[in-house]
């Protein structure tokens, strides 16, 4: 009965959310000005190849972020017209164990202590809804990430276009992809091991030779490069200003 004007009170109050960041992002990085000349650049050097295809990823990043949502409360609607016939794929973080001796009819050989632990991606059909909530909410997450990064990355080549090879503002941009690189490689584990972990528990099987459990891995690959572009941030932010002093000198 109250089910239509919560989810109309909802989808206006995200209309209004996805209108006004679409504002900020537009007036402070997708058209930033800045009073060095425009260099006239041919249309088709690499510049202006990677902007036009940096504008597609952000057209098809916010298309995404808008739709997102309406597919995550329609999908949960319809589970609960059609409860036994719902499904969908998620993919999630999970360990693994597969004890051959525990279950029946099979033997091993070659094998001292046939157990075979893991931990990997998994796909899984389940009707959960809880697990179909959690996974597009993480990809929503990403998706966000991912438009931020873009946006980045277009202001950066906006820069490089306007002359700026060494600037200040782009240092302040290559640490905001380092901090956003770091936290997203410390937050999603503990995502993976609770969030994933509660879905991956409601999964049993009638035999202990298998079994879910949730796993728990840190990224030290992304943690270490995000630290590499603060630095290479650290070390762009002094070339400005050395830039600078020499045009002051001269």
């Amino acid at each position: 009965m109250y089910l239509l004007p919560i989810l109309g009170a909802a989808l206006i109050i995200y209309a209004v959310c996805v209108y006004k960041l679409s504002g900020i992002i537009k007036r402070k990085y997708l058209y930033e000005t800045t009073t060095e000349p425009v260099i006239n650049i041919p249309k088709w050097t690499l510049t202006n190849l990677v902007k036009r295809l940096l504008d597609i990823f952000l057209v098809f990043l916010f298309i995404i972020i808008i739709i997102w949502p309406i597919v995550l409360v329609v999908m949960g609607v319809s589970q609960n017209a059609t409860p036994t016939t719902w499904g969908v794929d998620i993919a999630a973080f999970t360990g693994f164990k597969l004890d051959v001796n525990a279950i029946a009819g099979i033997e091993t050989f070659g094998l001292r202590n046939p157990e075979i632990h893991g931990q990997s991606l998994m796909n899984f059909d389940t009707s959960s809804k809880y697990g179909w909530y959690l996974f597009l909410t993480t990809q929503l997450l990403s998706t966000i990430v991912a438009l931020f990064v873009v946006v980045q990355l277009r202001a950066m080549v906006m820069s490089l276009q306007n002359g700026l090879s060494f600037s200040e503002d782009n240092a302040l941009r290559i640490k905001r992809l380092g901090i956003v690189t770091i936290a997203w490689n410390v937050v999603m584990p503990f995502v993976q091991y609770f969030g994933w972990g509660a879905f991956i528990k409601e999964i049993s099987f009638n035999t202990e030779g298998i079994q879910f459990y949730p796993a728990f891995e840190l990224s030290a690959i992304g943690i270490v490069g995000g630290i590499l572009l603060i630095i290479l941030s650290g070390i762009l932010t002094e070339a400005a200003q050395v830039s600078r002093e020499q045009e002051l000198t001269i």
